[in-house]
This record gives structure tokens, sequence and C-alpha cells, in this order.
């Protein structure tokens, strides 16, 4: 068998290739991890600013929310003082209507009752002049 032995210049020259290119090849691949954490980091703050925004804008609507829930709950109970005010209104109402009938049937009795008493007069004096 032949073996072959590679002469030492070009072994030397293969190796320093070799790290040459190793070295080329690890710069440029921390070139791009580097390119790559910047990016990331980037897109990490632009996605915390949006989270801050976010959870603002979140507690701005909960506010809003308690404010309209009071609010709801004064008007709710402004309704029902209103309502229970229009229902007492209703109820005198009604009940002045019931004395306004009494009293229109009391002076109806009032009139016919002095006309009766207007008309006997009226025939007593007849009679008392004829005699």
């Amino acid at each position: 068998m032949n073996s072959q032995v590679i002469p030492e210049p070009v072994q030397a020259a293969f190796s320093t290739a070799l790290g040459r290119a190793w070295s080329v090849v690890t710069t440029e691949a921390a070139k791009e991890i580097a390119a790559v954490k910047e990016k990331a980091l980037g897109e990490v703050r632009t996605a915390n600013t949006e989270l801050e925004g976010a959870i603002e804008a979140i507690e701005r609507l909960e506010e809003q929310a308690e404010s309209n829930t009071a609010q709801i709950e004064s008007l709710t109970a402004r309704l029902n003082e209103v309502e229970a005010a229009l229902q007492k209104s209703e109820t005198e109402k009604a009940a002045l209507r019931a004395t306004t009938e009494q009293l229109r049937d009391q002076v109806k009795s009032q009139q016919a009752e002095l006309e009766r008493v207007h008309k006997t007069l009226t025939q007593n004096a007849s009679a008392t002049q004829k005699r």
C-alpha cells in the first residue's frame, strides 16, 4: 500500500485556511445572532409598549364602567322616586275625581232641593195671595 502523506506545508496551509474560514463563519454567525437579538429586543420593546397601552386602556375602561355603574344606580334610584311620585299623584288624582263627582252629585241634589223649595214657596205665596 502506498500511503500518501500530506506534506507539512499543505497541511499547515489547510489548517490556516480552515481556521480563517472558521473565524469568518463564527464572526458572521455572531453578527447574525446580534442582529436577531437586536430585532427581537425591538419587538419585545414594541410589544411591551403596546401592552402598557392596552393595560392603560383597560384601566380607563374599568374606571368608566365603575362611573357608569354609579350613574346607573343613581338614575335607577331617581327613576324609582319619580315612579313613586307618579303613583302617588295618580292616586291623589283618582281621589280628587271621586271627590269632584261626589260634590257634583251634592250640587245637583241641592239644586233640585232649591227648586223644590222655591216651587213650594211660590205655590204657598200664590195660595196666600189668593186668600
